[in-house]
């Protein structure tokens, strides 16, 4: 654990409530900037010593997700700052948490429990999580391609807040799966996701054996 990369990721994961706004791109790349500030003060970012790559900020949003703006993110390439940097060269993606709105309800009124997780057997996942991992999933490896982040050769990170958070694990996993490394995260204060062998598998897939 590093408290100074758990403030820079909830930096992004705070960001990502913005949504796909123009001016989620520069607050994003100023926020973890490698140039410093011109008053002297340091980046968000610095302490955990990585930066965000100008010219990488990303949004995305999900599809069919029964209004524009209410399942998205944001991503960006970072790179480490120093030999003691938290991060290896990668992309960090954000998930925005839950808003006020009818679409945002719906999703996180969808508690049932679903066992179609790919890889995960015996898992069973809250739906309205699941699903929205998978209506942003072909987005962000879009993204991911046009920023060269490839299969077996890149390091992701995810953040997120509340259900955000939850989207984010699922994610995770479904990188996972498709061969992406999967760097140290931090979550906030993500609820429920799925059943007892879910935690198991996510807890040997990227703790350790640790839930």
């Amino acid at each position: 654990y590093s408290e100074s990369a758990a403030q820079a990721f909830a930096s992004f994961a705070k960001l990502s409530y913005c949504g796909p706004n123009p001016g989620v791109y520069a607050a994003a790349a100023s926020m973890c900037s490698a140039l410093g500030w011109l008053d002297g003060s340091v980046s968000v970012c610095d302490p955990a010593q990585f930066a965000v790559t100008p010219g990488t900020v990303r949004s995305f949003v999900g599809e069919g997700s029964g209004a524009w703006d209410s399942l998205s993110g944001l991503l960006a390439r970072v790179e480490p700052q120093g030999e003691a940097s938290v991060v290896d060269s990668g992309v960090l993606i954000s998930i925005r948490g839950s808003i006020q709105n009818d679409a945002n309800a719906r999703r996180d009124e969808q508690t049932d429990f679903v066992g179609e997780l790919s890889g995960c057997e015996g898992c069973e996942v809250h739906r309205g999580f699941y699903e929205s991992a998978g209506a942003l999933q072909q987005s962000i490896m879009l993204n991911l391609q046009e920023l060269l982040c490839i299969p077996g050769s890149c390091t992701v990170y995810v953040t997120g807040h509340g259900s955000g958070a939850a989207v984010a694990a699922m994610l995770a996993w479904m990188l996972a799966q498709g061969d992406y490394t999967i760097g140290t995260s931090y979550l906030f204060e993500s609820p429920k996701m799925g059943n007892a062998a879910f935690a198991e598998r996510m807890g040997a897939e990227f703790m350790g054996g640790r839930r």
